[in-house]
């Protein structure tokens, strides 16, 4: 399985500009407060359309800006998990996102 995720997204003054690729297992989205992970995580899950992008997972193209190509989020395989540092209270972050 692969994910392939180039977006482009303006909301307000925030900017967001991904380009990546990740194969099968797990991927974990780490950064400072503000920095566009749960915009990224809403972008590929569908709930949210970015402005400019693609987003393609194990050969279905699911966004496309250029063509038009939007496939809505309950047909979609992905979901996210915020972290919660109560979850994990007696470890420190970086811990509690590498078990």
């Amino acid at each position: 399985m692969t994910l392939s995720v180039e977006i482009e997204h303006q909301q307000g003054g925030f900017s967001l500009d991904a380009r990546f690729v990740c194969g099968a297992g797990v991927t974990a989205l780490f950064g400072r407060s503000g920095s566009g992970k749960t915009t990224l995580v809403n972008a590929i899950a569908g709930l949210l359309r970015p402005r400019k992008g693609r987003i393609v997972f194990d050969g279905e193209t699911l966004l496309d800006s250029a063509s038009g190509t939007h496939v809505r989020a309950g047909r979609r395989r992905f979901g996210g998990l915020p972290m919660r540092h109560q979850w994990c209270d007696h470890a420190g972050r970086n811990q509690s996102a590498n078990p």
